[in-house]
Order: C-alpha cells, then sequence, then structure tokens
C-alpha cells in the first residue's frame, strides 16, 4: 500500500548544492548515483508543517519544483507551468534529514525551529541531460 503525503507549499529551500556525483557504470553515460543537500528554514512554518517535514524517512520521495513567480496577468487559457512560473519539477528520494548542528534527525518532534539538511539521492538521468545541456 503507497502512502500519500501532501505538503503545505512554502517557501523553505534556501539552499540546493551536490555532494557528490559517482561515475557511471561500465557501459553507461548517466552517473551511478547523484547525491545532494538541500538546506530548509523551518522558522516561518507551523508546528504541524515541520512535523509533517520532520517525519520524512530514508526512501521516501520528496518532489522539488522551481517555480519563477505567479503572475495574475496570465490568461486562463494558458498553460498551468507557464501561469503559475512553474521552470522545473524533480524528485528526489530522501537519505536522511540532519539538524542545525548536522546531526541526523532519529527522534521526529525534537527542536522544531531553525534550518535543516535534507540529503538526497536525485535522477541521475535528468542531471546528466541538464549538465550536458548547459555545457
Amino acid at each position: 500500500m503507497s502512502y500519500l503525503r501532501i505538503f503545505h507549499l512554502v517557501h523553505i529551500l534556501t539552499l540546493c548544492r551536490i555532494l557528490e556525483v559517482a561515475p557511471p557504470r561500465i557501459g553507461e553515460d548517466k552517473p551511478a548515483l547523484v547525491r545532494a543537500e538541500i538546506e530548509l528554514s523551518f522558522d516561518q512554518l507551523s508546528e504541524d508543517v515541520k512535523r509533517d517535514w520532520e517525519d520524512l524517512k530514508p526512501d521516501d520521495v520528496v518532489f522539488l519544483i522551481a517555480v519563477k513567480g505567479y503572475t495574475e496577468n496570465s490568461g486562463l487559457m494558458e498553460a498551468p507551468k507557464n501561469r503559475f512560473g512553474i521552470e522545473s519539477i524533480r524528485s528526489a528520494e530522501v537519505i536522511q534529514m540532519l539538524d542545525s548542528d548536522n546531526r541526523p534527525i532519529k527522534q521526529p518532534g525534537r527542536k522544531r525551529a531553525g534550518k535543516r539538511r535534507l540529503h538526497v539521492k536525485i535522477d541521475s538521468v535528468t542531471y546528466q541531460v541538464r549538465v550536458n545541456n548547459s555545457s
């Protein structure tokens, strides 16, 4: 049985960086693994939303949406991607959540303020396509 959690749309992402890119396996042209760190700010979130984020477990999947900004001038017939300013959508698999002292969060409900670091595996095919397109 699968379980889907929908989180509130909030501005929490403060930084995203690539931590590791493993070399491709023999016969492949994409990295074997791409590991990233996403820095999250929980300062302005309600307790229930903080709890939802901190309850993420290894192997959970999250979607990262880059949004340029909503414009009210967009027509109703315009594609939602353009109307809401969606630039990209990426999926990532949770590895672990770290607290502001870079310690793994083992007990949900501990200190719920400040910053968190979410370590994730991102899709290596999409990563390689972006690298190829940017060069």
